[in-house]
Formats: C-alpha cells, sequence, structure tokens
C-alpha cells in the first residue's frame, strides 16, 4: 500500500517539477537532475545550469545557460564548450544543446564559513634543543628559524 502512495506522490512531484523546470526553459529535466554525472564532481561543484533556450518550439540545438561562481573558471569552462556539449548529447542520446553561455555570478560570503587558520611559529627543532654547545645551538636555530 505505502509504494504505490509514493509513485502518485512521485508522479505528482514529476508533473509539477516539469512544469516548473519547462517555465524556466529546462524542457529536459535530466540535465538538471544529472548535471553532476553528465560533467562530473569537480566542474558541478562550481557551476550549475540555470536554463537552455531553444529556437521556436524546438527541442534541439538549445543555448545552455551556466552559472558559474568563480570567475577565474569561466575562461576555463568556455574553452571546454565542445566537450560540455559532447558530453550533454551523449547523455541525453541527441543533441539538445549547440552553445553554451556562461554567466558570472556573484555568490555571497557566508558568514558561517571558518576563519583561515593561521599558521603558528614553529618552536625550535626539538632536536637542536638537545645540542649542548651553546653557539652551535644558537646557530642551528637561527639557521632553522631562516629556512
Amino acid at each position: 500500500m505505502k509504494r504505490a502512495y509514493s509513485q502518485k506522490f512521485s508522479s505528482i512531484f514529476d508533473d509539477m517539477a516539469k512544469s516548473t523546470f519547462k517555465k524556466y526553459g529546462f524542457a529536459n529535466i535530466k540535465i538538471m537532475e544529472s548535471w553532476r554525472h553528465i560533467v562530473g564532481e569537480r566542474l558541478s561543484d562550481i557551476c550549475w545550469p540555470e536554463k537552455i533556450a531553444f529556437a521556436n518550439d524546438d527541442k534541439t540545438s538549445g543555448i545552455l545557460h551556466i552559472a558559474i561562481a568563480n570567475p577565474s573558471f569561466a575562461l576555463e569552462l568556455q574553452a571546454m564548450e565542445n566537450v560540455l556539449i559532447g558530453k550533454i548529447t551523449t547523455f541525453l542520446g541527441y543533441k539538445a544543446v549547440s552553445r553554451i553561455k556562461i554567466r558570472i555570478v556573484m555568490m555571497p560570503i557566508k558568514k558561517n564559513m571558518p576563519e583561515k587558520k593561521v599558521l603558528a611559529k614553529k618552536d625550535p627543532n626539538p632536536n637542536i634543543a638537545n645540542v649542548q654547545d651553546e653557539e652551535l645551538r644558537m646557530a642551528l636555530e637561527s639557521l632553522y628559524q631562516n629556512i
């Protein structure tokens, strides 16, 4: 009984999600759902699909709009355009995307992010502290600190 109920809920949810994604340009929800699988973990961490713009009602050869938070990776992403289009085409089984348009978005800095830790100055090497000759120990400590 629970299974039938969950199947009904999932079909209702899928219908709502599809209409919402279609409203924002995602005629094919598979790209949004499987973005990490399509482009890989590294790229999915720095960019995400926003919408696909199709000419008329044609569902092929669209322009995929991708948002990226780190501007330094935008050029790299642009250079990978053909690779990304190939991955999307392979995943879907048809050429849904023919171009990629990149938009750099500024992400707000999270206030709960941990602060960068400042490395504490290292104490002199404990092996140096065991040196009996004071001049030699001071020279070794100076060398150790300069290195």
